[in-house]
């Protein structure tokens, strides 16, 4: 009795020891190197040797797993254990027990590290997949399991390059809208409008001088016959927005991304001197610049407060003007895009402020012909001194802005919308 006494009495006395490491001094305990540690108690006639692990839940032990980018194939993972600066050996100090199924979707995969020889208990370590990301500047895609997602930054001056086309199955556009404040976009992907994307797409028709205004007309694209709004890539368009964002209803098989062809970043209005161009780069205008000669040429919309420019805006380019990607704007050229006949006007004649009638893709007037006269669905002004897009007012149906409310019956546009007058 009195020895297993002493038994007990070591064993707690090794407890104290390893408690309080201070207790070696008293030349108690000795450590074998090999995970062992012998106690001698001559007093008592004891001698007790001890294995002591340590254990994987200690500060001291320390796994790192890197992270991967997803490519669609089985990943292996680097798995690094250390205890403190000394690094263990698989198999020798540690196994490993990774998780069930093939190891390839993005996301965090859980691995067991499991002690052994001098070291016992488990540790918990992840393993994460990241989606493959490819940066086209403004534009990055997303890549794993569940599809390749496009993500565009509205807010990039990052110029946007995607010579050829990769398909993707989702668009994410993050550019916030002013409800009811025209502004521009041009897309790098044909698209087939649903009525959800939170706002109507106009294309540029042209800018012609009626009755001494300016008018700038903007019609809904498509030809009308089935109500559907086609937008092609590569092609400036007026936004209005009833949202303040832009969703996109991406079709199963996806769309193609690429910003070469389509509309080749311009519309043009045959025989005048005007064309609505877009851009994919950040794009200014200041003296002795590249585009100086563009100064006072040029008109841009912003949809988005952004340094001197408020939103709302249809701004006369003067030097120090510039616009971000995926926008657009309307330039006066001394030589008309071809020899039609028409009302040009000179440089001189340029306007501080357009008209601007939009017209939807069905409605009364002759949608089918060269006139693009469909449905006007808004008319109003642009100020191009004070940069304001006015709404408000009365206008016929052909642009002219009234002095007051009309007496005449008729069909008439006043804030924007249709008014019929009795």
């Amino acid at each position: 009795m009195k020895h297993n006494k002493n038994i007990l009495r070591a064993a707690l006395l090794l407890l104290l020891v390893i408690v309080a490491p201070e207790a070696r001094a008293q030349q108690l305990m000795t450590d074998n190197g090999d995970g062992t540690y012998t106690i001698i108690m001559p007093d008592n006639d004891v001698t007790v040797t001890a294995d002591v692990k340590k254990l994987l839940a200690n500060n001291d032990i320390t796994v790192t797993i890197p992270s991967q980018t997803w490519t669609g194939s089985e990943l292996t993972p680097v798995i690094t254990v250390k205890d403190g600066e000394t690094v263990l050996t698989e198999n020798t100090d540690y196994t490993v027990t990774a998780p069930s199924g093939p190891i390839q979707d993005s996301g965090n995969h859980a691995y067991t590290i499991t002690g052994m020889a001098n070291y016992a208990g488990s540790k918990e370590a992840m393993f994460t997949i990241t989606p493959k990301v490819t940066n086209y500047g403004a534009l990055t895609t997303s890549e794993d399991q569940s599809g390749k997602v496009a993500t565009i930054d509205g807010t990039s001056t990052a110029t946007i390059n995607i010579p050829t086309a990769i398909t993707v199955d989702d668009v994410t556009y993050n550019r916030t809208f002013t409800v009811g404040k025209a502004s521009t976009v041009m897309l790098p992907f044909d698209y087939i409008c649903t009525g959800s994307e939170g706002g109507s797409f106009y294309e540029f028709v042209g800018v012609e001088k009626e009755n001494e205004q300016w008018v700038a007309t903007m019609k809904e694209p498509g030809d009308g016959t089935n109500n559907v709004t086609t937008l092609t890539a590569n092609t400036p368009y007026l936004f209005m927005p009833t949202a303040t964002g832009i969703t996109f209803t991406i079709p199963n098989e996806g769309v193609a991304l690429c910003t070469e062809g389509g509309g080749n970043c311009q519309k043009a209005d045959k025989g005048s001197n005007w064309t609505f161009k877009g851009t994919y780069e950040y794009k200014e205008w200041i003296s002795g610049g590249a585009n100086a000669a563009e100064i006072g040429r040029v008109y841009g919309f912003a949809g988005v407060q952004k340094d001197d420019i408020e939103v709302g805006d249809f701004v006369k380019a003067k030097s120090g003007a510039k616009i971000r990607p995926m926008t657009c704007y309307l330039i006066w050229n001394s030589t008309p895009n071809n020899t039609r006949s028409m009302t040009r006007g000179t440089i001189d004649e340029l306007p501080s402020s357009i008209v601007v009638r939009l017209l939807s893709n069905v409605g009364p007037g002759n949608q089918d012909d060269d006139d693009n006269q469909g449905g006007t669905t808004a008319i109003g002004t642009l100020d191009t001194e004070t940069g304001e897009i006015d709404f408000g007012g009365w206008y016929d149906m052909s642009g002219r802005k009234l002095s007051a409310k009309p007496t005449q019956k008729g069909l008439y546009i006043h804030n924007g919308k249709k008014v019929i007058i009795k």
